[in-house]
């Protein structure tokens, strides 16, 4: 279970963070998203909003392929091609081709987070 606005994983009996969590995708009207999981275990993780208390969560579901598919059959390569495909199709524009706003996100919020731990000045210019 996910706080999307404190961005960290929760105990579900507790309600209590219990560690850090990567940003949630853009979940569509129903509150439901995926994301693919590609390199060595590649899956899948299904969001869910939900509400605990009066509170907002995101429930994470995740689904591992590699132990379902032998890396040498034709049918597993040819998912773990399309699955490189989709998530690349995911990062840019559908129309231009250009890194999308959650590729940028995902890609800096990690960098962002380390700069207060780094001894050199760094700046960004990120696009509004």
């Amino acid at each position: 279970m996910i706080d999307p606005l404190a961005q960290a994983e929760v105990d579900p009996a507790t309600l209590q963070a219990t560690g850090h969590a990567d940003a949630v995708p853009v979940l569509n009207a129903d509150g439901r998203g995926w994301q693919p999981i590609l390199g060595e275990d590649t899956g899948f993780v299904f969001y869910q909003n939900i509400q605990v208390e009066h509170r907002p969560f995101v429930l994470a579901a995740t689904y591992f392929l590699t132990a379902d598919l032998p890396a040498n059959d034709r049918e597993a390569n040819a998912l773990l091609r399309l699955l490189g495909q989709y998530r690349e199709e995911m990062r840019r524009d559908y129309v231009t081709g250009v890194y999308n706003r959650a590729f940028l996100d995902s890609t800096y919020r990690k960098k962002w987070r380390l700069l207060p731990a780094q001894a050199s000045r760094s700046a960004w210019l990120l696009p509004a």
